[in-house]
């Protein structure tokens, strides 16, 4: 008989998690689970939407409320207050455990990770998280902050077996002990599909920049603007793809643009065919995984521009495959984007063997995440002391 497997999101909206979701459930018909995606709120992309419909996929919508933590005190409450959590979340708990989950497999972020444990409660199941995302860097903190943080994650992760995109997700988690807490860790790194099609016009007079990703406080906008704003009258357009989390602040920063031009698109369906009419990516987030839309852009051979961040220069090796600019730098971002504006060469020099890269090492094999995540599951069974 089959095992029953829930993914746990916040959302469906167009992004690197429900891409990987999206990948894991391809094949799910085939495999030895059942699988099915409870989606905490109704926020989504109807595109998305129909995609998952399109594969058969069961989608359940709950009225769940979202509560981002204020500060360190913040973190502290919604972690020691756990119980209250539970009992005023009931119905939502119930509506999971009512599915019978032999695995419930969260991708939220940590402070949802109680209703895994609510659900436990009820019904007994195996606690997955799939962690998307660096969330805390000792080099950002003070001492003292850096010493009672790790505390809230260690209690939201309990009795987790946590799956990271990375090795650099992996490190921060054995950086802050909160491993102390899981039953184990296991590094799937994200993959991308295999796909053919390349950019091939990098002689351009009028060029066009793009950076995919929701607009928030650790992705970077904000510099990448300022610096855009200093650049000379080119004939640039700077398109800016995702959802707007921060309420228009960064399309009221950039309306100060005036030598060149800035393009918000809000989520759009298919990405890879908009970026092949791009040609320089940008990337200069804060904090990250491993996305998903940096790995996209490379693949097509648009050579890109990332943050010096461990989670970007993993990916990519500067002057060889990409450049990389001072986190949070818009001198140093300027300078970059403006090598690679002056440069056709470079541009293709970089695009080319990024491409190459991503063939080689974050290409999805046959079964590709799907095999990965369900040879995983298998062995935690078998491993579990939970009688299901």
């Amino acid at each position: 008989m089959k095992k029953r497997v829930i993914h746990i999101v916040n959302d469906l909206v167009i992004g690197g998690v429900t891409t990987i979701i999206s990948d894991l459930l391809k094949n799910y018909k085939h495999s030895d689970y059942h699988q099915c995606i409870v989606c905490l709120t109704d926020v989504v992309d109807q595109k998305n939407l129909e995609q998952f419909r399109l594969l058969g996929v069961e989608i359940i919508f709950l009225k769940y409320s979202i509560q981002q933590p204020n500060g360190l005190t913040g973190l502290f409450k919604m972690s020691l207050f756990e119980f209250f959590r539970k009992k005023k979340n009931q119905s939502v708990i119930s509506a999971i455990a009512s599915l019978k989950p032999d695995i419930i497999n969260f991708h939220t972020l940590p402070t949802e990770l109680y209703l895994g444990r609510g659900v436990s409660e009820k019904h007994p199941c195996i606690l997955l998280y799939t962690d998307h995302s660096t969330r805390l860097k000792i080099s950002e903190m003070k001492y003292f902050s850096a010493l009672l943080i790790k505390w809230p994650y260690i209690l939201f992760y309990k009795n987790y077996n946590v799956i990271a995109v990375s090795h650099s997700v992996k490190n921060y988690i054995f950086q802050f002990k909160i491993n102390k807490s899981l039953k184990s860790i296991t590094v799937i790194t994200n993959k991308i599909n295999g796909n053919k099609l390349r950019i091939t016009n990098h002689s351009k007079t009028s060029l066009n920049l793009v950076y995919v990703s929701r607009i928030s406080n650790l992705k970077g906008h904000e510099e990448l603007i300022e610096a855009y704003r200093e650049f000379p009258p080119l004939g640039l357009i700077l398109y800016i793809v995702g959802p707007d989390n921060l309420n228009g602040e960064i399309k009221e920063l950039a309306s100060k643009v005036i030598n060149n031009k800035v393009v918000f698109t809000g989520s759009i369906n298919n990405v890879k065919e908009f970026i092949l009419n791009m040609d320089i990516g940008l990337f200069p987030s804060h904090k990250e995984g491993l996305p998903i839309s940096l790995l996209e852009k490379m693949q097509v051979g648009l050579p890109c521009i990332v943050s010096d961040i461990e989670e970007l220069t993993s990916v990519i090796k500067d002057e060889e495959d990409g450049l990389v600019f001072k986190k949070g730098d818009k001198e140093d971002l300027k300078i970059k984007i403006l090598k690679l504006i002056y440069d056709s060469n470079l541009r293709k020099k970089l695009g080319q063997n990024a491409a190459l890269k991503i063939e080689n090492q974050f290409v999805s094999k046959i079964g590709g995440l799907n095999n990965e995540y369900e040879n995983l599951y298998s062995q935690i069974l078998k491993q579990s002391s939970v009688k299901l």
